[in-house]
């Protein structure tokens, strides 16, 4: 049904991007872990523990002045997350960005990263950075096409699959 919608529709009216209230949280652990335990099979106890303490870590050092949730809602549907967490007072990281699969190539990510971006700029941030791994090709490609540059790398062999850890900053 969501493809036949994704197809028939104007998609800019099928999705909504809102802030994240603490109902969403449960939400985002469990896209977290279901998405990348099935599409890049990372499905250990330590990548579950990984989500459990970013996330928690993230709730409870929540600051309404630099930190910020958006949910992706897709036809009334939750289907994804993106959040920006202070690292300092001139330092984000983008956290949390994942979309479900029927609401991807509507249009959605590029919206939820601008958000993302201007928030950043009104908060006076002059340096963004993200941790992701090199099997997500269209998120690299995306963070490519604003300026992240990739300036880590690493190998992961503790997450069920050996990955290759990148770390990808853009100055603000």
């Amino acid at each position: 049904m969501f493809v036949i919608r994704k197809n028939l529709t104007n998609n800019a009216d099928a999705f909504v991007l809102r802030p994240f209230t603490k109902k969403d949280i449960p939400y985002v652990r469990e896209l977290h872990k279901n998405l990348y335990s099935i599409e890049r099979k990372l499905s250990s106890d330590i990548f579950d523990k990984y989500i459990d303490e970013s996330i928690t870590a993230f709730v409870d050092e929540y600051n309404t002045e630099k930190d910020c949730m958006f949910m992706l809602e897709y036809y009334g549907r939750l289907a994804g997350s993106i959040a920006v967490k202070h690292s300092d007072n001139k330092i984000a990281q983008l956290r949390f960005f994942l979309i479900e699969p029927e609401a991807r190539d509507i249009g959605a990510g590029r919206k939820m990263l601008d958000l993302i971006m201007n928030f950043c700029r009104e908060k006076g941030y002059e340096h963004i950075f993200l941790w992701t791994i090199s099997d997500q090709k269209v998120a690299r490609h995306l963070y490519n096409s604003y300026g992240f540059q990739i300036t880590h790398t690493q190998e992961n062999h503790e997450w069920g699959t050996d990955v290759i850890e990148e770390r990808w900053d853009l100055n603000l």
